[in-house]
């Protein structure tokens, strides 16, 4: 089974190729449909799939963008990376625990394009 930093790394890459998005709720898809299928490739558990599948994002009140909220992406006994997911569809990758605590792994901007601003 590949290590927890391994697969942090394919997210990103695969989030970093995507489009990007417009809102808080296609972020928040974007972000666990990739974490799944990475999770997938390297043989992890139908249980934690299907955990991760159901799993919600929770709000941060104090984001000034809002609805914003958080993703957890670690497992049991794997260091805490936290995902926020703006209201605008920004994607934020965020180390929380280690040598290296608050190190921002991957800051995706969202969709700003006008086409997308006339249709919110």
């Amino acid at each position: 089974m590949e290590t927890f930093e391994l697969r942090i790394s394919a997210l990103i890459k695969h989030l970093e190729r995507s489009k990007p998005c417009a809102d808080w709720k296609s972020a928040h898809e974007l972000v666990k449909s990739k974490w799944i299928e990475v999770c997938s490739e390297v043989g992890m558990p139908q249980g934690y799939l299907e955990e991760i599948s159901q799993t919600e994002l929770v709000p941060e009140p104090d984001l000034d963008t809002s609805p914003a909220g958080n993703f957890l992406l670690n497992g049991e006994d794997e260091p805490l990376v936290c995902t926020y997911i703006q209201a605008n569809g920004g994607i934020v990758i965020q180390r929380m625990e280690g040598a290296s605590a608050m190190e921002i792994l991957m800051n995706l901007p969202p969709d700003l394009s006008p086409a997308t601003q006339l249709q919110s």
